[in-house]
């Protein structure tokens, strides 16, 4: 049991809309299914909850410690419903399994190490997966998996599902040719330089600013024109 992550939970009687009382006072229903036990509505606290999930993820098995019941049940964690707004798990779902039978699930992948052209600004790492589906017993499930990608050296080199290294018992569902990691060439921006409209032409810095002084002081002053000066002598 020390490899096991503990939840305490207890039976469930409050069902549907009036579970929204349970989550107010920091317990959250769960619900554990699999096909050698019946469907069983759970409650444990909220908290609780979230370590769980957090430390166990998808892989690793969990000993939900039922009030009661004598022996725990050996679980997986399958899906967590959040709050829209609030993000916090609001309801969870676990799969209860034998121990003797194989199981298939989501394990973190973790590209590690950093390519030499990357170190010197040549190139960049594409990562491209992060989950990878296994199938093997429950005692065998990895908790992750992880690929160097230090060794990546020209451009377009590549990490694939066949690259792996894994345990004995466990099986990778992916295809083999999926990439994991791409080692890329940098994007570069290239600056277009402005090109005038057609018809028209750039002034240069100088010019623009002068006509712009004469057409302010073109609309303070005004030459007499002779038919004003004859207006006057009238």
């Amino acid at each position: 049991m020390a490899d096991f992550v503990t939840l305490p939970a207890q039976k469930r009687t409050v069902m549907r809309k009036k579970t929204k009382q349970l989550r107010r006072n920091g317990i959250t229903p769960i619900a554990v299914y699999g096909h050698r036990t019946e469907p069983a509505a759970l409650q444990v606290d909220s908290r609780e909850l979230a370590r769980v999930l957090s430390t166990a993820g998808l892989s690793k098995l969990i000993a939900i410690e039922v009030e009661g019941e004598d022996e725990p049940r050996i679980c997986l964690a399958r899906a967590a419903q959040r709050h829209v707004t609030k993000h916090n798990v609001i309801h969870a779902d676990f799969l209860q399994v034998s121990m003797d039978e194989t199981v298939r699930s989501e394990v973190t992948l973790h590209v590690l190490g950093e390519p030499e052209a990357v170190r010197a600004n040549e190139a960049r790492l594409d990562v491209l997966l992060n989950l990878v589906s296994v199938e093997a017993l429950p005692n065998d499930l990895p908790p992750s998996l992880q690929v160097d990608a230090s060794g990546l050296e020209e451009i377009g080199d590549t990490i694939t599902i066949a690259d792996l290294d894994i345990g004995e018992g466990v099986s990778i569902l992916n295809d083999g040719d999926e990439v994991i990691a791409r080692l890329s060439a940098l994007r570069l921006v290239v600056l277009e330089e402005e090109v005038p409209a057609e018809g028209e032409e750039l002034l240069e810095e100088g010019e623009e600013a002068a006509e712009g002084t004469e057409a302010a002081s073109g609309t303070g002053t005004r030459e007499p024109s002779d038919d004003a000066g004859e207006s006057g002598d009238a």
